[in-house]
């Protein structure tokens, strides 16, 4: 059965109400071109269910807009693979909030690529948990910047030995 989510255009997935995003079904989210999610707006995104977004494909994560990612919240955050996390951009990994970085299961931050982790904030990089920090590889290390390092907690430099 075809979703008539991909007969509309992107400007008619835009004008959903919240009450319509949420009504969709998985599939209707699995059929989303990029262009489509892309449309998603601030009101939207913040409707859809968990198990909506946790199938969404690496170049539909990569569609989701800076300030959209930015509403999500803690458990829909959780609930994504950590390749969908490591699908992420740089600009979309830099643009999570502290709050945000915090949540990340140490899955998640074992997954992000190097390129990712050195463009955190310093206030990004103390907000990771204490065993995420540890669960680093030795390359992941050593992509954080000086100033990075230099942010890391006490417990967090502990944690690594």
């Amino acid at each position: 059965m075809t979703s008539i989510v991909t007969a509309m255009t992107p400007t008619q997935i835009s004008q959903l109400s919240t009450t319509q995003i949420k009504a969709l079904k998985t599939a209707d989210f699995q059929a989303m071109t990029t262009a489509q999610i892309q449309a998603i707006t601030t009101e939207q995104i913040t409707a859809i269910d968990t198990e909506d977004l946790v199938i969404l494909s690496s170049s539909q994560i990569q569609a989701l807009d800076v300030y959209d990612l930015q509403l999500l919240e803690s458990n829909q955050l959780q609930a994504l693979k950590s390749a969908q996390i490591a699908a992420l951009t740089t600009s979309q990994i830099q643009g999570l909030t502290t709050d945000q970085i915090a949540t990340l299961t140490t899955a998640q931050v074992k997954g992000l690529e190097t390129a990712d982790l050195a463009v955190l904030t310093t206030d990004q990089i103390v907000a990771m948990e204490t065993q995420d920090v540890a669960a680093l590889s030795t390359a992941q290390l050593a992509s954080l910047g000086t100033t990075a390092v230099q942010s890391l907690t006490t417990d967090q430099i502990v944690a690594l030995t």
